[in-house]
């Protein structure tokens, strides 16, 4: 699974305790920090409507494309971010790439300490494999596609091959 579909499962299994059922989980792309860079008034409209969260888990996905060999990007958004991360009823969750996370970790090391770092290792070809046959399945119902356990084989290994075509297993499918 990629690291999306890992924290919604996270959200639904914690949801379902009861110290849990008030909990809110807000998923914002990259898109919102971009509009709060671009604008002081947007900037301040964000903060205005951050300020008003409800005890939640906030997940920021695909952070680290945001603010990767960007000092100027970071320093705004942990000024940013930092009311939130004082609160005791809000969680945050940034998901990074290896990379983007070994540029912070070198460059600015100071913002990783209010965070616990989960390290997603990649799926094996073998489960890369059970994740497109599952998908598969879906597929050949809603399209009639059917591919050979060959060429799914293949798929994966490219995938593998050349990142540049995505985060498997979203990129593979």
């Amino acid at each position: 699974i990629g690291k999306t579909a890992l924290a919604h499962g996270w959200v639904n299994t914690l949801t379902r305790e009861d110290v849990y059922q008030r909990r809110h989980f807000i998923q914002l792309d990259t898109e919102h920090i971009r509009e709060l860079l671009d604008s002081d008034k947007l900037f301040m409209q964000y903060q205005a409507a951050y300020a008003t969260l409800p005890s939640c888990t906030l997940f920021v996905d695909d952070f680290g494309a945001a603010v990767f060999n960007s000092a100027s990007r970071l320093s705004t958004l942990e000024r940013f971010y930092n009311a939130l991360l004082k609160s005791p009823d809000i969680q945050i969750i940034f998901s990074l790439r290896p990379y983007e996370f070994a540029w912070l970790e070198r460059e600015y090391p100071g913002f990783l300490q209010s965070f616990e770092v989960i390290n997603l290792k990649n799926q094996s070809l073998i489960e890369q494999l059970h994740i497109l046959e599952k998908a598969l399945i879906r597929l050949n119902q809603e399209f009639r596609i059917i591919v050979p356990r060959a060429s799914l084989k293949k798929i994966a290994e490219y995938v593998e091959r050349f990142p540049t075509l995505g985060q498997a297993p979203r990129s593979a499918i």
